[in-house]
C-alpha cells in the first residue's frame, strides 16, 4: 500500500497519527459490520472515529489521561 503520511500544520507535535485511509484499510480486511474491534493504544482516536465510520464497535484503552481525553474529544464520546 502507498498511503501518503497526514501532517497537520500548527498542531502541537506529539504521538503519531496514522493515515486514516491505512486505518479503514485495516480495518475493513480484519472485520466486518458489528464486529467488535480492540485498540489497546487508543492515542488520537482514530480507530474509534474509523470504527464509528464503518460501523463496528470499538473497545479502545489509553493510559495518558492528556490523550484519552483528546481522542474522546476528536470522536465526540
Amino acid at each position: 500500500w502507498q498511503i501518503k503520511r497526514e501532517y497537520h500544520v500548527g498542531v502541537k507535535k506529539g504521538p503519531t497519527r496514522l493515515p486514516m485511509e491505512l486505518i479503514r484499510k485495516i480495518i475493513a480486511y480484519c472485520s466486518n459490520e458489528g464486529d467488535l474491534v480492540l485498540d489497546p493504544f487508543a492515542g488520537n482516536g482514530t480507530v474509534l472515529k474509523a470504527c464509528r465510520e464503518m460501523r463496528r464497535k470499538c473497545v479502545a484503552f489509553e493510559k495518558s489521561e492528556e490523550m484519552w481525553k483528546h481522542a474522546k474529544s476528536e470522536c465526540n464520546l
